[in-house]
C-alpha cells in the first residue's frame, strides 16, 4: 500500500484453513482475524429481494469483459437495473 497515494497501512492477508488473518508491518503483533462477511445483493437504496427479482426475471446485458470467464453486466427487469458479475461455471451446484 502507497501511503503517499493512499494514506493506507502497509500489511498483508494470509488466507490459511479457511481462516483470514491480517498483519500490518507498522504494528508486529499477532495476526488480527479478519470476520467473514455474508453475501449482500443489494446497496442501501434497494432489497435484497427487490435485487433477487432483477436478477431472476431481467434481461442481461454484458458490460464488458472482467477476467477470463468473468463478466461485467446490467440486468434490467421493470424498469430497474442491476450491476452483477457473472461467473462461467460448469458446476450444477446452482438450483431453485
Amino acid at each position: 500500500m502507497n501511503n503517499a497515494v493512499y494514506h493506507g497501512r502497509a500489511s498483508s492477508v494470509v488466507i490459511e484453513k479457511g481462516a483470514v488473518r491480517a498483519f500490518y508491518a507498522d504494528a508486529p503483533q499477532t495476526p488480527v482475524e479478519i470476520p467473514a462477511l455474508g453475501l449482500h445483493l443489494t446497496s442501501g437504496t434497494t432489497s435484497e429481494s427487490d435485487v433477487a427479482g432483477i436478477l431472476e426475471r431481467g434481461e442481461v446485458t454484458v458490460t464488458g469483459p472482467r477476467a477470463p470467464g468473468v463478466m461485467d453486466v446490467v440486468v434490467a427487469a421493470d424498469g430497474r437495473k442491476a450491476n452483477a458479475v457473472f461467473i462461467a461455471t460448469t458446476s450444477a451446484a446452482v438450483s431453485k
